[in-house]
């Protein structure tokens, strides 16, 4: 076993290569599912020696994603199952070279199926951490995020209401000073109170989205502005996107629009959702000002970065284009039926 490690762990690189997991094109998470293999066939020797199972003690694991571009959890299982066939593979082959009892065609299973699971739960462990971690930050980004809707957008309305009921008070001798002060009054009232309905529209998504393109547009109803269209459009069956995908779009694309509406300031801004067996596929295009340098990075631009995370949990990607006077396209893409016509292979 100790002389087949070398073939065992190449064996077990071109299968990830043939099954295209990223694992084994990334160089840092294969250095890391090299060892966690080299790690289980020390345990596979040792029970073998022992002639009982033997797992070491160690925090060996596979390996795990801690952000957009490192490896989806699903290709760390299909790593864990991919090792397994291989090893047990070979060790049996090369068995039935020689005159083994049946006890240990048994122990030889059991002794890889507890290691790779030792290593597996580890993985587990360190991603619902690296989870809990994301929620946590994106609770605080959230409560960041309404504490400015209120201060920017409430507190100036509110600022600018009051201020021109004073000066509506203070030109009761010009009636009709008085009566275009309070008309701008209460066009801030007015304002203040579609701040508030956005605000409190963000709040309201706790269940699973019923239908996204329904909460698209209770949301685009709280944020367009007189000068400002948006428009979408949803093509094909939503029920072929689980629950969780439909939840992390929409905050996605809600986002895409916020940033669209309030920084680009457009005339129209286009949202279109193609959904397809194998692919969710929406596109927030908008004719504002764009941004410079062809990207929208921005210090303390917590938005791009969140939208990114977002896609990640469900296994998707964003992108953002455009450029001064050109407005700005964000992209997402997700794919539905990959991974498991994956395993199908």
């Amino acid at each position: 076993m100790e002389d087949d490690r070398a073939e065992i762990i190449a064996a077990y690189k071109r299968a990830l290569h043939m099954a295209g997991n990223p694992l084994a094109r990334d160089r840092a998470a294969w250095r890391q599912a090299e060892a966690q293999a080299s790690r289980t066939l020390a345990d596979l020797v040792a029970s073998l020696r022992a002639g009982a199972v033997l797992v070491a003690d160690d925090d060996t694991a596979f390996p795990c994603g801690t952000g957009p571009q490192d490896p989806h959890p699903t290709d760390s299982w299909h790593a864990a199952a991919t090792f397994f066939e291989i090893a047990l593979t070979h060790v049996l082959r090369r068995m039935k070279d020689s005159d083994h009892p049946p006890e240990m065609i048994t122990l030889v299973t059991v002794a890889l199926h507890r290691s790779i699971s030792r290593r597996v739960e580890e993985f587990c462990f360190t991603h619902s951490g690296f989870l809990l971690n994301r929620i946590h930050e994106a609770h605080l980004e959230e409560r960041r995020r309404i504490a400015r809707e209120l201060h920017d957008r409430v507190g100036h309305d509110a600022s600018m209401a009051l201020r021109h009921i004073e000066l509506a008070t203070l030109s009761q001798d010009d009636p009709a000073q008085a009566t275009r002060t309070l008309k701008v009054a209460q066009e801030a009232v007015q304002e203040i109170l579609r701040s508030v309905r956005a605000v409190t529209s963000d709040l309201r998504l706790q269940e699973p989205l019923a239908s996204l393109e329904k909460a698209l547009e209770i949301f685009v109803e709280s944020v367009k502005t007189p000068t400002t269209d948006v428009r979408v459009q949803v093509n094909g069956d939503e029920t072929w996107a689980p629950p969780e995908v439909r939840d992390e779009s929409f905050f996605i694309l809600r986002e895409a629009i916020r940033n669209a509406v309030r920084h680009g300031v457009p005339s129209l801004v286009r949202v279109r959702i193609d959904i397809a067996p194998h692919e969710l596929h929406a596109v927030v295009e908008d004719n504002g000002c764009g941004f410079e340098g062809g990207s929208p990075a921005r210090p303390g631009g917590a938005g791009l970065c969140t939208m990114a995370e977002r896609a990640h949990l469900v296994g998707g990607a964003v992108t953002v284009t455009g450029g001064p006077g050109l407005g700005c396209k964000v992209e997402l893409v997700v794919p539905l039926a990959r991974r498991p016509s994956r395993r199908r292979r």
